[in-house]
């Protein structure tokens, strides 16, 4: 069971009243470490300091999942574009910002805020998930992300993002290591989702 912290007044909220206005709150952080907040409503939302806009890039989200067991987890968002929102990322717009690869490695964490059905005002924010960015697609005016969280290493092979031909090792005074002589050969690490093309 996955525990979330909230506020005492959230907590009372959702424990007594049977209304609920909600939305999703997000946070895209770039591997530059710039941050953007979007809030999926018709007004910005604040809480702790941090300002989720409503008229940045429109960003929708499928259905969660999760199971009790660890598990891949896997968040489909759809961030879309118009004349009436701010959709640059970076001093780009969205669709070149995601074609320059500006958004590689970048982490999306889903929010869900909880407001007072009577004066709008915000009572407490969960956040519901975190993981990194994969492009899906992009095109036109829609780009799809899939988001992984952090299990998605659990479903995969040992060792991580390695490329490592054919090497010559040898052994002298108890340390392995490639032979001296072998310039043809190299272990270098990877990151896939760069597309990196190795020549040798």
């Amino acid at each position: 069971m996955n525990m979330k912290s909230c506020t005492l007044d959230l907590a009372q909220h959702l424990n007594t009243d049977n209304e609920f206005v909600c939305c999703d709150l997000f946070t895209l952080k770039l591997a530059n470490n710039s941050i953007y907040r979007t809030a999926e409503f018709d007004k910005d939302i604040s809480f702790n300091g941090k300002l989720y806009k409503a008229d940045r890039f429109i960003m929708k989200r499928e259905q969660t999942k999760s199971s009790g067991a660890p598990s891949v987890e896997t968040l489909s968002v759809t961030l879309n574009t118009d004349r009436l929102h701010d959709d640059k990322v970076d001093g780009k717009y969205l669709l070149q910002a995601v074609h320059d690869g500006t958004l590689d490695d970048a982490y999306l964490t889903l929010g869900r805020a909880f407001l007072d059905a009577e004066t709008g005002a915000v009572l407490g924010v969960l956040e519901l998930f975190t993981g990194r960015c994969e492009i899906s697609s992009c095109g036109g005016i829609s780009c799809k992300l899939s988001v992984k969280s952090e299990t998605v290493g659990l479903n995969a092979s040992v060792p991580l993002r390695t490329f490592a031909p054919q090497n010559v090792y040898q052994e002298a005074d108890g340390v392995v290591s490639t032979a001296s002589k072998d310039t043809y050969t190299c272990m270098i690490p990877l990151k896939p989702s760069k597309n990196v093309l190795v020549k040798i």
